[in-house]
């Protein structure tokens, strides 16, 4: 009984390792691929931009969220409205 419980966990172990091998291949297959098309378009993926601080005009919309078109019905206008939803669902 332990040896069938050994073999049904070996071969689930196999089938796992194999699907992650597999996937490994196809995301190596990928970027390679990505990086193909990079090359041939010309794309530059440079990090001048990913180590500099926000600009003063970036740091001014950081917070402001998506902006909402209120006049849809079913969109809430305010913060009073989502109180009430979430009053009349009962929390």
């Amino acid at each position: 009984m332990a040896q069938d419980f050994q073999d049904l966990t070996g071969q689930v172990i196999q089938r796992v390792t194999k699907l992650v091998a597999e996937v490994e291949t196809r995301l190596v297959d990928l970027v390679a691929m990505a990086g193909e098309v990079d090359r041939i378009t010309g794309i530059s993926h440079g990090e001048s931009h990913q180590n500099e601080p926000p600009q003063e005009e970036d740091k001014k919309i950081i917070a402001e969220g998506p902006q909402i078109d209120t006049s849809i019905d079913g969109v809430v206008d305010g913060q009073d409205d989502v109180d009430d939803l979430l009053s009349s669902l009962g929390f």
